[in-house]
């Protein structure tokens, strides 16, 4: 963790929605403790279907429908994916399979799981260079870098995080 991956997350959605790339945008964080029909709950909320009764099979109908609907063009981002989710289950055809209004994107920290999920396309997000972590170090820290005496402890600080952005 710590490379960004919410973070990247967060500025799609926010541009999504200022954009208006879609109709709806949907974010759920999904975590080590994946529960499908929380899951899928916060997406149909955040399609505007209402949760009144049913289980998650009718749950998923409406979803599948309201996501092949020609008029809707939804966004829907799964945020911190530990393991393969199963889309299908939760209301979410196979984008393979069906024209669909709607795109699926989902960050997790494990390649397995965007090939069990059959992720179109992978992006791997790494850490940052030795020069890259000193230049955002700079420009969190301010000009307190460049004053003589403090540069050493600057550099350990910055060595320390290892180019991890979230840490810097």
């Amino acid at each position: 963790g710590g490379v960004g991956k919410t973070t990247l997350d967060d500025k799609i959605m926010q541009k999504a929605k200022k954009e208006r790339m879609f109709n709806d945008v949907v974010m759920v964080i999904v975590s080590q403790q994946s529960d499908p029909k929380r899951i899928q709950g916060e997406i149909d909320r955040g399609v505007g279907l209402t949760l009144e009764g049913g289980d998650m099979l009718s749950h998923g109908d409406r979803l599948r429908t309201r996501l092949v609907d020609q008029n809707s063009h939804i966004l829907i981002i799964l945020d911190d994916v530990w393991k393969a989710l199963d889309l299908k289950r939760l209301g979410i055809p196979s984008g393979r399979n069906h024209k669909h209004q709607y795109e699926v994107i989902f960050t997790t920290r494990f390649r397995f799981v965007c090939e069990a999920m059959g992720a179109q396309k992978i992006m791997e997000i790494g850490m940052l260079s030795e020069k890259e972590a000193w230049i955002l170090f700079k420009q969190k820290v301010g000009n307190f870098v460049d004053i003589p005496s403090l540069l050493d402890i600057a550099k350990e600080v910055d060595k320390e995080y290892k180019g991890l952005p979230l840490a810097l």
